[in-house]
């Protein structure tokens, strides 16, 4: 492959999560679907959405040996959110000392399981 087929490839695929990131951004997540927000150490990742039973699944794997805290929230649109804080421990890792997850879990997707 080429340099320049490598460039485009890799522009295309920063447009396409910045786009990702801005709908999620504007419109939040899909209806059954949580917004999980990742940070490693100094590392911020993209956000991503995850269905609500996996995030349930995670959040009480999480509650057994890490630190989890669960806050009612409002969100930039005016829906009632749950927003769970998940601090891992530091040996959870290799290489890593901190790691959170942050969940915006919208109150009516609970309620409609």
């Amino acid at each position: 492959m080429s340099t320049d087929t490598i460039r485009t490839h890799v522009e295309t695929l920063t447009e396409a999560r910045r786009a990702y990131t801005d709908r999620l951004r504007r419109v939040g997540p899909r209806e059954g679907h949580v917004i999980v927000h990742t940070r490693l150490d100094t590392r911020v990742y993209a956000p991503i959405e995850i269905r609500i039973a996996a995030a349930r699944a995670a959040i009480r794997r999480a509650r057994r040996s890490h630190t989890v805290h669960v806050h009612d929230a409002t969100g930039r649109d005016g829906i009632a959110m749950r927003v769970v804080h998940v601090r891992y421990a530091p040996d959870t890792w290799d290489d890593v000392k901190d790691a959170v997850d942050i969940y915006e879990i919208p109150v009516h997707t609970l309620t409609a399981l």
